[in-house]
């Protein structure tokens, strides 16, 4: 699509604050207009927490884990990742 069809089809606010030279994103945060409750907040917040903890977690055990499943994997698939091109920072 052409950026100019894009453009037009933008809603008349985004339009706007582009020819202002600041850029809108729709995705970022909601509209003006709209209400944000402490429990949308605090939602968001507790999302954002888990997901960084969870990040955390698989970084910290996925050697642990990896040594693992590679210590009690068949013969057949061992053979296989021996003769397929592994960096040497992902073999276990």
């Amino acid at each position: 699509m052409c950026w100019l069809k894009a453009l037009r089809a933008c809603p008349l606010r985004i339009r706007e604050a582009r020819k202002a030279g600041t850029v809108d994103i729709p995705t970022a945060r909601p509209p003006a207009d709209v209400a944000i409750s402490f429990g949308d907040t605090m939602n968001r917040f507790t999302g954002a927490l888990s997901s960084d903890a969870i990040g955390e977690l698989q970084r910290e055990f996925t050697p642990d884990m990896k040594r693992l499943f590679r210590k009690h994997a068949p013969k057949e698939i061992r053979k296989i990742e021996d003769k397929s091109p592994i960096p040497a920072d992902d073999k276990p």
